[in-house]
């Protein structure tokens, strides 16, 4: 429940984003993604990761336990690639620091929901 509550914020945010980045006129579109937004995506983070327990944290898993796990993961894969997107896009147009910080925080945050709802958690051993 917890998880789908976050997902549905999110998208809400990336309306937001979106409709800021597709807007050429940045004075006629209100900035509504900014530091409350990012804030909110950390304080998630947190709690994400206070409820994992350290084993869990220090080590890596081989990804995608369940179909829900995968699909967040396959999820951060394309936020990551719309970062470096959106980063592109600053050599051409004006993009404000809180969009590239919240694009950023929000791949990590994927990835924290990636690993917390994740059923089994395979442990890759390095030799």
């Amino acid at each position: 429940k917890k998880i789908n509550s976050t997902i549905k914020m999110i998208q809400r945010d990336l309306f937001d984003l979106a409709g800021e980045l597709a807007t050429s006129n940045q004075e006629k579109f209100p900035r509504k993604i900014g530091q409350s937004n990012i804030k909110g995506l950390e304080t998630t983070i947190d709690q994400l990761l206070d409820e994992m327990n350290e084993k869990q944290l220090s080590k890596f898993i081989i990804p995608g336990s369940n179909s829900a796990s995968a699909a967040l993961h396959i999820a951060r894969t394309v936020c990551r690639r719309a970062e470096r997107r959106i980063i592109s896009l600053t050599e051409e147009a004006e993009i404000r620091e809180e969009i590239l910080k919240y694009i950023n925080r929000l791949s990590d945050l994927i990835y924290s929901m990636a690993r917390y709802i994740e059923t089994e958690l395979d442990y890759v051993e390095f030799k």
